[in-house]
């Protein structure tokens, strides 16, 4: 792939490349690549330590891989860099969620939604955490919500 040639020849032009490592490990991951993936972000993370970024990809790498409690360690580094990054709160919500720790998703979740209150998947993730916790009323009302929110993206 060119873009990998390109990353490779950046990285090598300056070891302190972030950028390049950071999407080069991105490509690995989509190429089925794990091992290659992580230590590229784990050197992008050692480039540039306070960079969100390689933290919320090294967060996703390990979400696909199922490693719960690395992936959250990492969205938690996310949120201590930048506390306005929803989408870390988000995830962690999502993990919250698979682990079946649906008072900690309802209150991440929230987290989230006050940082960025149009989010589609916080509610449609927080409609599920009432859900599971019987909560009927408040799981409509975040569904609606997310409703109302995906009906106004169609426009």
């Amino acid at each position: 792939m060119l873009f990998r040639s390109l990353y490779l020849r950046a990285i090598d032009a300056s070891p302190l490349s972030f950028e390049a490592m950071n999407n080069l490990a991105v490509t690995y991951g989509e190429e089925g690549q794990p091992e290659r993936a992580q230590a590229l972000l784990e050197k992008a993370i050692k480039s540039d330590p306070e960079n969100e970024v390689a933290y919320f990809n090294l967060a996703s790498y390990h979400v696909r891989r199922r490693e719960w409690t690395p992936a959250l360690q990492n969205y938690d580094r996310v949120l201590d860099i930048n506390p306005l990054n929803a989408g870390a709160a988000i995830e962690k919500g999502r993990i919250y969620l698979e682990l079946g720790r649906n008072d900690d998703a309802v209150k991440t979740l929230n987290s989230a939604l006050a940082i960025n209150s149009n989010s589609l998947d916080a509610y449609t993730l927080l409609s599920s955490a009432y859900e599971k916790l019987s909560r009927p009323t408040e799981s409509k009302a975040a569904a609606d919500e997310a409703a109302r929110i995906q009906a106004n993206i169609r426009k």
